[in-house]
């Protein structure tokens, strides 16, 4: 297998590492941030996803020979909820195992590939439909899946102290009908395969940073961005969650939003 570069994932003592994985050190100051309460599982209700650390330790008791690249801080402060696992092919028994282990802790693949020699890498949504491409492809080396907690960390009380407002993309073709019913969690045209959610932006300049990759996913040209009221997460049961794809500068929720929180900031043609 080609080497990756690896990072030791959240534990109470950075200094004694539990895995093969090790720090990176650019966010740790984070750790130490008074505002932030690391809980021992990320949640919502009763619904749950497991730390990192533990689906880490999950992964290796079944797979030793998996190599897992994780990251420690997002920019608010919590220890991020999303990893690169990467395996030698073929595949071995185990794989199907590992599945269930992601599934069980509250974990989804969000992206997957598959790299081949001379560095060609090939991607699909599903791991399943990326494997059946195997027999069609020349030298196949590595598979590498993304895994992300289906449940993050909640920032209710940071959007509530720092934000009035958050910002949506959209295609224009779609802003009379939001205007009308509200914004609805979906898991259609995303960048990654992501259960049913709202994505927005914390800042307009972060949002405008994903015009190129919406453009390229939906082959749209005339797009609007949507400010959002953030007096509509306080609604009982509203929880807002840090997106690890877009660290620190955006969110999700799996809630609907009401039309009369949304209003348009404006539109443009690419």
């Amino acid at each position: 297998m080609r080497s990756h570069e690896f990072i030791h994932e959240y534990n109470e003592d950075p200094n004694k590492p539990v895995s093969k994985v090790r720090y990176y050190t650019e966010r740790s100051n984070h750790y130490n941030n008074p505002q932030i309460s690391i809980n021992a599982q990320l949640y919502e209700g009763i619904s749950k996803s497991y730390q990192p650390s533990e689906v880490i330790n999950a992964i290796e008791k079944v797979d030793p020979d998996c190599q897992i690249m994780s990251f420690s801080f997002d920019e608010f402060g919590h220890p991020a909820r999303n990893m690169d696992l990467y395996f030698d092919l073929p595949i071995n028994s185990n794989f199907d195992r590992i599945q269930q282990i992601i599934t069980t802790c509250g974990w989804f693949v969000s992206e997957s590939s598959i790299e081949c020699e001379k560095y060609t890498t090939v991607k699909y949504h599903t791991v399943d439909e990326l494997l059946s491409q195997i027999p069609k492809l020349v030298n196949p080396v590595t598979l590498k899946i993304r895994i992300e907690s289906r449940y993050g960390y909640n920032i209710n009380g940071i959007i509530k102290k720092k934000f009035k407002q958050v910002y949506h993309l959209t295609p224009t073709r779609n802003v009379d009908k939001i205007l009308e019913i509200g914004l609805t969690p979906r898991s259609q045209a995303k960048i990654n395969a992501h259960p049913e959610r709202i994505y927005f932006a914390l800042t307009i300049p972060g949002l405008e940073n994903l015009i190129p990759k919406f453009v390229e996913l939906t082959k749209q040209t005339d797009w609007t961005i949507l400010a959002i009221d953030c007096k509509s997460f306080q609604a009982p049961g509203h929880h807002v969650y840090t997106d690890p794809e877009f660290e620190g500068l955006g969110a999700f929720t799996m809630a609907n939003i009401p039309p009369y929180c949304i209003t348009v900031v404006k539109s443009f043609k690419i």
